[in-house]
């Protein structure tokens, strides 16, 4: 299987003994001279494996993933699901039906959809928000 080598960042522990990592999303003038996060990042080279042809030798229950194919109708695409929450409801619908189907389930509950695009604009303003939810830059697991 073909490899690459990427850079990621992991939160330093050492600093957080005695304070807890946090990160304030407010104006300038609400911080008074003080810091919007006391975050520090650790980078880490890592290699990072392209699975694509040997899909099948994954799954669930030995490797804790899999990877599945859903082809979804053309009405899914970015724009459409940002652009309100009547085709997020019907992707949400097509995603409950399809992992159902797939898990032999006797129900799946999606609980939350989160549309992430890199915003160039973004930080901008500290405490101002962002028109797009920006991906993470952090290693983190998802919740």
């Amino acid at each position: 299987m073909e490899t690459a080598i990427a850079t990621v960042f992991y939160l330093d522990k050492q600093p957080y003994k005695n304070e807890k990592p946090y990160f304030c999303c407010l104006p300038p003038e609400f911080l008074q001279g003080n810091s919007s996060t006391n975050h520090v990042h650790i980078p880490a080279d890592i290699t990072v494996t392209n699975i694509r042809s040997e899909v099948a030798t994954f799954s669930l229950d030995e490797n804790g993933f899999e990877v599945a194919e859903q082809i979804l109708d053309d009405q899914f695409h970015y724009e459409s699901v940002k652009s309100g929450s009547e085709i997020e409801q019907r992707y949400i619908q097509e995603m409950e039906a399809f992992l159902t189907e797939r898990f032999e389930a006797k129900k799946v509950v999606v609980f939350d959809v989160e549309t992430r695009k890199r915003n160039r604009e973004f930080p901008g303003n500290i405490g101002e928000k962002s028109s797009l939810e920006q991906p993470v830059r952090g290693v983190h697991v998802g919740e």
